[in-house]
């Protein structure tokens, strides 16, 4: 009885101590609308010697979604929303996968959005997080909760500060995404070029 008397408090402890961790990460973040600035992929596929990389510019709107404007090497353009996913090259719409036919997609854009957009209150429903803060510094760990999801994504891996500056995606497939912020600049509504379109 003791044993078991231990162990739950020792658990509620340890998710104490994670939801402190999500909490002071929240209270750090710019809490300002509009996010954007460029962005440096590298993707290293099982089986492929060569790393990808691609780098452009993106925009995170924490109302209606994310854009990602990839310029090198080669130019298009990735909306990510919470019902719909549309990659385009210019006007030409090249895929468009809705939530409202594919529930496994509004879950995906869900998450995504939700990474983009440092909405952890989000992304607790999903993965289970751990991590630790440093002065103004933090890292976060973040492992899915549901076996479905775990297919799709193994582990996530956030840091940053005021503003998200790295996220590493690593597939249960073996692959692994890195993303690297740069020049991330906040505003309370879009600019001229920032509207995004997830109709």
């Amino acid at each position: 009885m003791r044993m078991l008397l231990a162990l739950g408090l020792l658990l509620l402890a340890t998710l104490a101590q994670a939801g402190d961790v999500v909490d002071q990460v929240a209270r750090q973040l710019n809490r300002q609308r509009i996010a954007s600035g460029n962005f440096v992929q590298v993707r290293e596929l099982v089986g492929v010697k060569k790393a990808l990389r691609s780098e452009g510019r993106f925009v995170v709107d924490k109302q209606r979604g994310v854009q990602w404007q990839t310029a090198k090497p080669f130019s298009n353009t990735l909306t990510i929303g919470r019902q719909q996913i549309v990659q385009q090259d210019g006007t030409q719409v090249l895929m468009r996968l809705s939530g409202d036919k594919e529930p496994a997609i509004r879950t995906v854009g869900t998450v995504l959005f939700a990474t983009f957009a440092g909405d952890f209150a989000t992304l607790q429903r999903y993965f289970t997080i751990s991590g630790e803060v440093r002065s103004s510094d933090w890292q976060l760990q973040l492992v899915p909760k549901d076996a479905a999801l775990g297919k799709l994504i193994g582990k996530l891996t956030l840091d940053g500060s005021a503003a998200i500056a790295h996220i590493r995606f690593d597939a249960a497939s073996g692959d692994i995404t890195r993303i690297e912020f740069r020049d991330v600049r906040f505003a309370d509504q879009p600019g001229a070029d920032e509207t995004i379109n997830t109709d």
